[in-house]
C-alpha cells in the first residue's frame, strides 16, 4: 500500500526554496540599490543594459547664509587646533609604542637569560 504522504529528497527542497526565495531577493537587492525592480526586469527582457534609478523627490534645500569670514576663521582655527592635538597625541602615542617595544625586548632576553640558567641547573642536577 502507497503511504499518504510523499516525500521530497533534500535537492528537491533546496530548488523550491531557490524558486520561491531568489526572485525575493532579486526584489530586495534591486529595491535596496534604489533602482526600480520592475523596470529591471523588463529591461533584462527586452534586452536592455542600461539600468533605471527611481527618483526620489527631496525637498529642495533652502538657501542656507553664507557664514561670515570671521565665522570661517575661526572654524578654521579650531580645526588647526583639533589637528596639532591630535598629531601631538600621534606623537606621544607613537613614543609609547616604542618605549613598549624596547622594553618588552629587554624581558624577553633576560628570560632567555633565566631560561638558560635553568637548563644549567637541571644539567647539573642531572634531570
Amino acid at each position: 500500500m502507497a503511504r499518504g504522504t510523499s516525500q521530497m529528497t533534500g535537492f528537491a527542497r533546496f530548488l523550491i526554496f531557490l524558486i520561491i526565495a531568489t526572485p525575493l531577493i532579486f526584489f530586495g537587492v534591486t529595491y535596496y540599490k534604489g533602482e526600480d525592480p520592475i523596470q529591471t526586469l523588463q529591461n533584462a527582457f527586452a534586452g536592455k543594459t542600461e539600468v533605471s534609478v527611481v527618483e526620489q523627490e527631496s525637498p529642495k534645500p533652502a538657501t542656507a547664509p553664507q557664514p561670515s569670514k570671521t565665522e570661517v576663521n575661526s572654524e578654521l582655527a579650531k580645526l588647526r587646533d583639533k589637528m596639532e592635538f591630535t598629531e601631538k597625541r600621534n606623537n606621544e602615542l607613537y613614543k609609547e609604542n616604542e618605549e613598549l617595544k624596547s622594553e618588552l625586548e629587554k624581558k624577553e632576553a633576560k628570560l632567555k637569560a633565566v631560561q638558560k640558567q635553568l637548563d644549567k641547573i637541571k644539567s647539573a642536577i642531572g634531570q
